[in-house]
């Protein structure tokens, strides 16, 4: 988890390059969410290289009660929810979903519920966490 200046500029432009979404949001605008979520230690920035600090993965999510609210309040957070809403979770290597996803477990611990949406679609997709855990940690014993 990041809050250093440097890491925030290097996450808007990862996912600026790599989610078409963010463009449409502009570059203040994903800056200031990147921004927030960090404030919050809600962002998890996944290196290749740390000491070329080669990106190869951003994740950020944050605890809701209820799937609904992470996506109709962007800024919507609640330390006791039972959710875990993921708004970002973009990588250009398989393996780093497995490394946002115990960063971000380790950042809220377990939650009954992990949600998303893939935009541009508005359906809010819900998984147990627990399935969602089992899934990725499968995926990632491909590339231990």
């Amino acid at each position: 988890m990041s809050e250093h200046p440097e890491s925030i500029r290097e996450a808007a432009w990862f996912l600026w390059r790599n989610y078409p979404p963010a463009k449409d949001w502009g570059r203040v605008v994903l800056r200031n969410w990147i921004s927030w979520h960090s404030s919050q230690a809600s962002l998890c920035i996944v290196y290749q290289d740390e000491t070329r600090r080669e990106i190869v993965g951003v994740g950020m999510a944050r605890p809701v009660m209820e799937p609904w609210q992470g996506a109709a309040d962007c800024y919507e957070f609640d330390a006791e929810g039972r959710c875990l809403f993921i708004d970002a979770a973009i990588a250009t290597q398989t393996d780093a979903f497995v490394m946002m996803f115990l960063g971000l477990l380790q950042r809220f611990g377990h939650r009954e519920l992990i949600a998303y949406q893939r935009l541009p679609d508005p359906t809010v997709r819900v998984k147990r966490l627990c399935d969602m855990r089992r899934h990725l940690l499968r995926i990632g014993q491909l590339y231990v």
